[in-house]
């Protein structure tokens, strides 16, 4: 009898430790296989909609490859389509409309392929450690310190998703329209138009800010943002028309300025007119970047880099 006993207690064990071995996926382990996907792909192309804090909705296309190149062209708003950013995974461009090139700024260092790609795809957030999701009707619900993260899956992937403030303010929205893992198909350059029309192409050359005055005359560069954006580099391109570029860096980030003589204005469609200590400066966000554009001493001044706008609109006015 006890031998039958201990042996209904044996089946029973096995049984419960077979159930919980077979509980229905959830969050964790969709975001677990997502992440495999994305780490074993050689490449992929995807369709983002992406909402800012302030309304402005963006559908980028998204082309990523294994080796960290990537291309992120606008398709909405109208006004602003065909305007891109494109990579070659050490150096960052972004062009406009009008082709014009802005850059290079080098990629933030010390991401791996996965992480740089979730980045793109404004998909960091859902990977915070120690989330623990709740489900709430079609969707789940992750408390953050900061807030809350909501997240919606189809067919066990992710597809849409928001992250609020605690007061309920919008940080961040995406939507997942498409993704398509595998080799990139077709004739898709991670290079800027014509190599060799971009402004200042090849690895940074180190002049003074003294060097560079000479070819500024009474314009003054900004002086750079103490542990934020300090000046690291300046130069000089050749010939006309006349071009210099300067790269900020630091713990928040890493910012170009482009001086030049002979840009459009303004040099992107869609950018808004704010005011700063007395100087009217135009701005543009596009998914994480910021554009600060100003007219000075009759050069065209353009910041590009990740800053929040109003420390880039500082940096623009300390000198």
């Amino acid at each position: 009898m006890r031998r039958r006993a201990t042996a209904g207690i044996l089946v029973l064990w096995l049984v419960s430790g077979l159930l919980a071995g077979c509980r229905p996926a959830g969050p964790t382990v969709w975001l677990k296989v997502f992440q495999d996907k994305l780490e074993r792909a050689d490449g992929l192309r995807a369709t983002i909609i992406i909402t800012e804090p302030a309304g402005l909705v963006w559908e980028h296309r998204l082309y990523w490859r294994r080796d960290g190149a990537y291309r992120i062209e606008v398709v909405q708003p109208k006004g602003l389509a065909g305007q891109y950013t494109v990579s070659d995974g050490r150096q960052l461009w972004w062009v406009s409309q009008r082709g014009t090139v802005f850059g290079p700024t080098p990629v933030a260092a010390g991401l791996s392929g996965t992480e740089r790609v979730l980045g793109l795809l404004a998909a960091s957030d859902l990977y915070r450690a120690g989330l623990k999701y709740t489900r709430a009707g079609d969707r789940y619900l992750a408390r953050l310190d900061d807030g809350q993260l909501t997240v919606e899956f189809r067919g066990g992937q992710p597809v849409a998703w928001e992250r609020r403030r605690a007061n309920d303010e919008l940080v961040v929205a995406a939507e997942l329209r498409e993704i398509v893992f595998g080799p990139l198909l077709g004739d898709v350059s991670f290079t800027p138009p014509s190599p060799g029309t971009a402004p200042l192409p090849g690895p940074w050359e180190t002049l003074t800010p003294g060097q560079a005055q000479a070819h500024l005359g009474g314009l003054s560069l900004p002086a750079g943002l103490a542990g934020r954006a300090e000046l690291q580099g300046i130069r000089v391109g050749q010939g006309e028309p006349f071009w210099l570029a300067a790269l900020y860096a630091g713990q928040a980030g890493q910012v170009t300025l482009t001086v030049s003589r002979s840009l459009d204005w303004p040099p992107f469609a869609g950018m808004a007119t704010r005011e700063r200590s007395g100087r009217a400066f135009l701005t543009l966000s596009a998914g994480n970047l910021r554009i600060v554009a100003w007219q000075e001493m009759g050069y065209q001044l353009v910041l590009l880099g990740n800053l929040g706008l109003e420390e880039m609109m500082t940096l623009a006015l300390i000198r």
